[in-house]
């Protein structure tokens, strides 16, 4: 019985002991802190200026992305219809002879059309 006071004692010590190095470098990451902190209170700004800043950038870069979005889109659409003009123009001969006729005949008509 004696031996299990002994054994209880040395663990309370043991964990005492260990709490109280813990609190010492607590204290000690505290004062670390403090000193950092000192250093860096000129230069940093509120938190609301810097949500601020946060949103506008974020609401810069949604409206460039959906430009260059919208951009990329209407160039593909722009494409994809000049194909299926191209195709509808080469699959019917006499449609083919008179664009062909027409480019002739009014030629500023049809400069988005390359007959190459």
């Amino acid at each position: 019985m004696a031996r299990s006071n002994n054994d209880t004692k040395l663990c309370h010590d043991y964990l005492r002991d260990g709490l109280k190095e813990i609190k010492q470098q607590l204290n000690q990451y505290e004062m670390d802190i403090t000193a950092q902190s000192q250093l860096f209170t000129s230069a940093s700004l509120p938190l609301e200026d810097i949500d601020q800043c946060l949103k506008k950038y974020i609401h810069t870069e949604r409206n460039y992305l959906s430009s260059r979005n919208n951009k990329q889109l209407n160039e593909f659409k722009y494409t994809i219809h000049g194909q299926q003009l191209s195709d509808a123009i080469t699959s019917n001969p006499l449609l083919s002879e008179h664009i062909v006729s027409l480019y002739y005949h009014y030629p500023n008509d049809f400069t988005f059309i390359d007959f190459n």
